[in-house]
This record gives C-alpha cells, sequence and structure tokens, in this order.
C-alpha cells in the first residue's frame, strides 16, 4: 500500500478545507509563505532522513501535505 501517498493526499485535502479560515486571520501573503517555508523544512528533513529509521517519513509526508495545498491553493488565489 502506498501510505506515504495517502498521507500526503489526506493531509493535502483536510487543509485545503481550511484555507479561507487561515487566510482571514494571517493573510494571504503570510500563508504563502508560511507553505513555501513549509517546502523547504520538508526538503531539508528529507536530507537528513536515515534509511535505517523508516518512520520519520510519515511524518514528513504530513508535512508536505501541508505544504502542497498551501502553496498551491494560495498561489492560485493570489493570482486571480
Amino acid at each position: 500500500m502506498a501510505l506515504v501517498q495517502l498521507l500526503i493526499y489526506v493531509s493535502s485535502v483536510s487543509v485545503s478545507f481550511y484555507l479561507t479560515k487561515i487566510y482571514s486571520k494571517f493573510g494571504r501573503k503570510n500563508t504563502l509563505l508560511v507553505g513555501g517555508l513549509l517546502c523547504i523544512a520538508s526538503a531539508a528533513a528529507m536530507v537528513f532522513l536515515k534509511p535505517s529509521k523508516t518512520w520519520p517519513i510519515y511524518i514528513v509526508a504530513l508535512i508536505i501535505g501541508v505544504a502542497q495545498s498551501t502553496t498551491l491553493s494560495t498561489g492560485i488565489n493570489l493570482i486571480s
């Protein structure tokens, strides 16, 4: 089973439901900044993963899903 992809998808969909509330509280530009920082943080975390420990990738997958949804939705929202 593709558990990592499922975690990315579920976290992405769940965050996209709350983006309008996040926009009203923090603003769209700040939300985009946080999403970009989460993308950078997840990429940096993957550099330090060791093959002997597999459980941290599940946490990184959740962060990737949140970052992906936040940056994509907010970027499209800022363009339109």
